[in-house]
């Protein structure tokens, strides 16, 4: 004002005021008006002519006219008003409320208003969309729109970031000066468009994919060290699974071959890498920074040229500052790199504003500007209008006080007036024939349930002319359908087929909305058949079928061959198989396995333990020499070579990155040292010696393995099960005997807690368990054969080494072989045939037992419990429920 008053002292000042038609602008602008007339002696003030909008080619005059209709004049004259009044239905659609249930649909939905408003003649880019918050909605506005052909333009623009050449300088620039971390440089292969030179020095095409399974699988975090230690370590285990082949006359096979060129591929990418990042310099000027960043970028991205012309100004600075730390420089580019619309960088416009293209803007950029359509996106709570705030520079308390001292009228930011309602009044101001006004039940990604934000009730008490409530606004309750619109969470599509943005939601509106016609549709398409009848087959019978995992006898021969049937099976897999066939299907048919990021591993695995303790206990009872076990009187000597053994052995699988986090590691392995002392004191107390020993002795493998080399067993153990035989290979811990009175125990290691039998109750002495618990009679077989002694003269027992299993013993005795005998076999065969038969059904077992340490169960059907209900009287389910009655 004061600057308007010394203006008029000289020239001669002509204000122009917001318009509604032919009305003066709301009361917001009265105290302007009155200051106007009293203050400066305004002598008039007048409304120009109104001028039309030409109308677009093939468009009737009518309309595209300026002129608002009754419903959204009543809105725009109305809003905040204490009484408003009813809104007229003059039957225009011209005010729309939408409450959508994510802002994804939401921004569908304004995708489909402005394809309606097109048809009806209103061009494209006298439409603007306004939202009060950029995060989700720019983004979303640009892949809808983009996925609808619609073009838009995107006044704060897209940063290059999001781009694939940004991302990739991102990822490259953030790798400079890190601990060369394995996510990152997976992000950097993963998405990058490799320079052609560097690919072919470093082999041909990149496998980012194989490299990425290796370098988890080799246990990397971070670290050059990491990098080269552990993939050494994982390649001196490679090179001994093609040794042992070797030794047992077999060839290396083809996969071990490419892994072990793809770990030396991948060791000499890291380290050229490596070296290129370590030669950044440390601290310089702005000139010899930017030279390192271009010689990175153009050694590892393809066409860097429009980050680099976006840099390049940054060497101009070494006349204004002096040298800088690299990780200052580093922070810079990538700043530089964020604020660089992709547009500019690399000439993808796709709209312009008010000439081509939907207006896609920020709330605030809508003042004072005019539309034909107006759309406002995120009208709920605490998001439009937000919570208020302080000025983080001048507080409320600093405000006042400053007023009050200096008689200055400093509006207060978290305690003053809401700005927010203005700039919404002036969003709706800018429409001049449309305006759909809309907010989301729920946030992008969450779940949170979100309520319609006053400002969006404010204008439906604009159009109803009473108060409304958020919940009965939610049900639509007292709002017109011309007016209000909730879309439904559940549908797949839009209400109307013509309101399709594409043709896969063309297609999904016509399931929903006409059934017969788009089953019709459907019943064309081969894989639609299929699905409907692996649906029927899964749901509507009775029987097990192949898409139950029932594969039938078509299958059995195609499985006969498979290598991992085909071959000899270890008594594991069988109690796989026993425990659920649907597991051993995917474990030890298909080979799938876990996923395991070194980075989100916090302590040692199970599994990983468990074979630690095992090569501890292997290395020391192997090492006793003619002791073959220990000895009381040797305690100190044996009790610290089990101690040296055990740390050499934990060193190792530190050094692997398997154990976590160090001080989850720390007390793991001092726990792990403990148990092990207290196993030795539990041997030194054992009843009953044996003179004779032998570890790790295998079976079935082909060759010489084991401690006791005239015990070695090329051939698999064959049980005869019915008119058939199993073969059966695997390694036993501990092999004990007395050549005198032909006794003999084999021993099994265990290092997690006690194994659970029958109705979640520890295992008992001689149990098979429906299958469950076959590898100590099958060892004891085992033992048998290797010794030339008669089974029921041995023992095979568990041998919890492990605090968690109270390092107690499970034994099955040689005279439970011979009671049990009969009950042994009927288990194996039952397994066998199935097996044959390609019988892999999922078996949860009760309330889901089996599942919950399960590595697959996130691909079973979660209602796999009604499944195996539903089909419990097929011969094949029962097959293998009838073994649950073994103890």
């Amino acid at each position: 004002q004061a600057l308007l008053a010394r203006l008029a002292q000289s020239v001669a000042l002509t204000a122009f005021l917001p318009l509604i038609g032919s009305e003066l602008a709301d009361s917001a602008h009265a105290e302007m008006r009155a200051w106007l007339a009293e203050d400066l002696g305004a002598e008039h003030v007048e409304a120009p002519p109104h001028v039309s909008r030409p109308a677009a080619p093939g468009v009737a005059p009518s309309a595209v006219s300026a002129q608002p209709t009754a419903a959204l004049a009543h809105l725009q004259r109305s809003l905040f008003q204490p009484s408003p009044g009813h809104a007229p239905d003059d039957g225009s659609g011209s005010v729309h409320l939408l409450s959508s249930p994510d802002p994804a649909r939401e921004v569908r939905a304004a995708a489909r208003a402005c394809l309606r408003w097109a048809e009806a003649g209103m061009p494209f880019h006298e439409m603007a969309i306004a939202y009060r918050n950029e995060d989700p909605y720019r983004a979303l506005i640009e892949s809808v729109f983009r996925e609808a052909g619609i073009p838009v333009y995107l006044h704060a623009g897209t940063p290059l970031s999001e781009r694939p050449l940004g991302r990739r300088a991102s990822a490259l620039v953030r790798l400079a000066g890190s601990d060369l971390e394995r996510r990152a440089v997976m992000e950097l292969l993963t998405d990058s468009d490799l320079p052609d030179e560097l690919v072919g020095r470093h082999g041909g095409r990149i496998p980012a994919a194989r490299w990425d399974a290796l370098s988890r699988k080799a246990g990397i975090v971070a670290g050059i060290e990491q990098w080269s230690e552990r993939l050494r370590l994982l390649r001196e285990r490679d090179a001994e699974l093609g040794a042992k082949a070797e030794r047992r006359g077999e060839e290396t096979p083809p996969w071990l071959a490419g892994r072990l060129e793809s770990i030396d591929r991948l060791g000499a990418f890291v380290r050229e890498l490596d070296e290129l990042l370590q030669r950044r310099p440390r601290k310089a000027p702005f000139a010899e920074h930017l030279a390192y960043v271009r010689e990175l970028l153009t050694t590892y991205i393809r066409e860097p040229k429009p980050i680099l012309e976006a840099l390049e100004p940054l060497a101009r600075l070494d006349a204004l500052a002096r040298p800088i730390p690299f990780e200052r420089f580093r922070e810079i580019v990538l700043d530089t790199i964020e604020s660089v619309r992709s547009e500019r960088a690399l000439d993808a416009y796709t709209g312009a504003f008010g000439r081509r293209g939907v207006n896609a803007l920020d709330i605030n950029s809508l003042r004072h500007l005019r539309f034909a359509g107006v759309i406002v996106l995120g009208l709920a709570e605490r998001s439009f209008p937000p919570p208020p705030r302080q000025d983080a520079l001048l507080l409320d308390e600093e405000r006042s006080r400053l007023s009050a001292e200096q008689g200055w009228r400093l509006p207060l930011r978290a305690l003053g007036a809401d700005v927010e309602p203005l700039g919404f009044a002036l969003a709706v101001q800018a429409a001049e024939e449309r305006v759909q006004l809309s907010y989301a039940r729920t946030q992008a990604g969450e779940g949170r349930a979100q309520l319609p934000s006053s400002l969006f009730r404010a204008a439906a008490e604009a159009l109803t002319g009473q108060a409304v409530r958020a919940d009965a606004l939610d049900r639509a309750d007292g709002l017109p359908e011309s007016v209000f619109t909730r879309e439904l969470a559940g549908r797949v599509g839009p209400a109307l087929a013509e309101d399709a943005l594409t043709a896969g939601e063309y297609d999904r509106a016509l399931l929903e909305n006409n059934r017969p016609l788009g089953a019709m549709m459907l019943a064309r398409r081969p894989e639609h058949e299929r699905g409907v009848r692996a649906w029927r087959q899964r749901w509507h019978e009775t029987a097990l079928t192949p898409f139950d995992g029932v594969l039938g006898p078509a299958a059995e021969t195609a499985l006969a061959a498979h290598r991992k049937l085909s071959g000899p099976l270890s008594p594991t897999a069988l109690e796989t198989y026993a425990t659920c066939p649907m597991r051993f299907f995917l474990e030890r048919v298909l080979g799938l396995e876990r996923v395991e990021e070194p980075e989100e591993l916090t302590t040692i695995d199970p599994r990983t333990r468990g074979s630690l303790v095992h090569r501890i206990l292997e290395r020391f009872l192997s090492e006793l020499g003619d002791d073959d076990q220990p000895r009381p009187e040797r305690r100190i000597t044996q009790l610290a070579h089990l101690d040296r053994i055990a740390r050499e052995e934990c060193d190792s699988v530190e050094a692997q990155g398997l154990t976590g986090f160090p001080l989850v590691w720390r007390y793991e392995r001092q726990a792990i040292l403990e148990d092990l002392r207290t196993w030795y004191e539990h041997e030194l107390k054992a009843p009953e010696r044996f003179p004779r020993g032998a570890h790790e002795l295998g079976f079935g493998f082909g060759g010489e393995t084991g401690g006791g080399a005239e015990l070695a067993i090329a051939d698999p153990l064959r049980v005869p099960v019915g008119e058939a035989e199993l073969r059966v290979r695997g390694f036993i811990d501990r092999l004990d005997w007395d050549p005198a009175s032909k006794h003999f125990r084999v021993t099994d290691y265990k290092a997690g807690k006690r194994t659970k039998g029958r109705n979640g109750n520890p295992l008992k002495d001689g149990e098979l368990n429906g299958g469950r618990a076959l590898q100590l009679p099958l060892y004891l077989l085992a033992g048998a054969r290797a010794l030339g002694l008669d089974p029921e003269r041995g023992e095979a027992r568990y041998s919890f080494v492990s605090r968690s299993g109270g390092f107690a013993d499970v034994c099955f005795e040689g005279a439970a072989y011979g009671e049990r005998r009969v009950e042994l076999e009927q288990v194996l065969e039952v397994l066998g045939s199935e097996m044959r038969a390609g019988n892999f059904h999922a078996r949860p077992g009760k309330n889901s037992s089996n599942c919950s340490y399960c590595d697959f169960d996130s691909l079973c059907d979660a209602r796999r419990e009604t499944l195996l209900t539903r089909k419990q009287d097929d011969p094949q389910a029962r097959a293998l429920a009838a073994l649950e009655e073994i103890e």
